[in-house]
């Protein structure tokens, strides 16, 4: 279970023990007890590159993935010569468009790929993403 929204920033351990106590309880439902409930957050499977977009493709959206309107800051892209830009980028049911004008040719992409980020894309749920970092294939 993802808990990147549920944690605090100089501890391992999370703050919201509800969320996590109710995250784990969700997948052991729907896996253990075969219960038709969102349990799993949404992941990154796969990127390809047109121009100077990136484009994740993301499963387990359920009924899409959003940003609640909020601005995503957390996205960092880097070209052939790997210095990472922050990047900014756009969620749709389910992908993510990550752009930055200093980067030419996308060819790995990281999202709150840090010690101290929370995630800032979800489910329509309220599943969160977790961190992640692709590149081209």
């Amino acid at each position: 279970a993802v808990l990147m929204d549920a944690n605090s920033h100089t501890l391992i351990h999370p703050a919201k023990k509800k969320d996590a106590g109710e995250r784990l309880a969700f997948w052991a439902l729907a896996k253990t007890y075969g219960k038709d409930i969102p349990y799993r957050s949404p992941e990154p499977v796969s990127m390809t590159i047109e121009g100077r977009l990136a484009i994740i493709s993301v499963d387990y959206v359920g009924l899409g993935i959003t940003s609640w309107g909020k601005e995503v800051k957390n996205f960092r892209i880097a070209g052939e010569d790997g210095k990472f830009h922050p990047a900014t980028a756009t969620v749709t049911k389910d992908k993510i468009y990550v752009f930055s004008p200093k980067v030419e040719k996308p060819q790995i992409v990281q999202y709150c790929f840090d010690n101290t980020s929370a995630t800032e894309i979800f489910t329509q749920d309220g599943l969160p993403m977790s961190s992640f970092r692709m590149s081209v294939k």
